[in-house]
This record gives C-alpha cells, structure tokens and sequence, in this order.
C-alpha cells in the first residue's frame, strides 16, 4: 500500500516485451488516461518497434500525434498485462510510465481518502 500524501499513485512496475529483459522503474496510476504512456527516454532501451500512431490531448497540449507500441506491464503481485502504449514526454522524472485504463481494467483500484493510500491488486 502506498501513501498518496508522500509519493503520489506510484507504483513499481518492469516494462518491456517478452523477448527482452524488462525495465524496473515507477508508473504513475491516472485514472484520467485512456490508456498507458511511456517516456519517450525508454523506447530504444527496451528495443521497442512502432505498431502505429495515436493522438493525445493531455492538460498542457492541444491533440498531438504519437508512436505506439506493444508494451508488458509486469506489476509487484507478479502479474503481467499486455498493453498498447503511446510514447511521449512529461516534466517529472520521478516515474517513466502512466498507467491508464487499458491496463487498470484488468485489476481492482482503490483509494482510501481517510489514510490518503491505495492498492491495486490483479
């Protein structure tokens, strides 16, 4: 269980594809997001190849285009999901993946006002 008063919805993930080693690094959970981003900084370390384009409006831009690629969340319960994944660029460099829908879907997300915590369990 995380404390969303100190660290914000971060969440260990690996991310990679199947034929090559994963990438341990933090995603950030946004139940605002359709679906998942990774930081432009990881596409050619995890070897990935484009599978085509998406367009993203976000808070801070007007709807850009951007790669998309087939990425393995692998999460700390073990569970891993397959996911489609833009690939774009963001201010913090605390985490290098925002989780969004199309990976939450798969699991049960809850949030506690009262402690400020959450859990996602798969």
């Amino acid at each position: 269980m995380a404390n969303l008063a100190l660290s914000g919805a971060l969440i260990p993930v690996r991310l990679g594809v199947p034929e090559r080693q994963p990438i341990q690094t933090l995603g950030m959970i946004d139940t605002g997001a359709g679906f998942t981003l990774i930081h432009t900084g990881l596409v050619n370390s995890l070897g990935l190849t484009p599978i085509g384009t998406t367009w993203l409006i976000t808070v801070t831009q007007e709807a850009f285009e951007c790669p998309e690629y087939r990425i393995r969340l692998q999460f700390p319960q073990g569970v891993y999901i397959d996911v489609t994944s833009a690939a774009s660029t963001w201010q913090r460099e605390d985490y290098w993946c925002i989780i969004g829908w199309n990976a939450l879907k798969h699991g049960v997300l809850t949030y506690n006002g009262v402690t400020k915590s959450f859990t996602l369990v798969f």
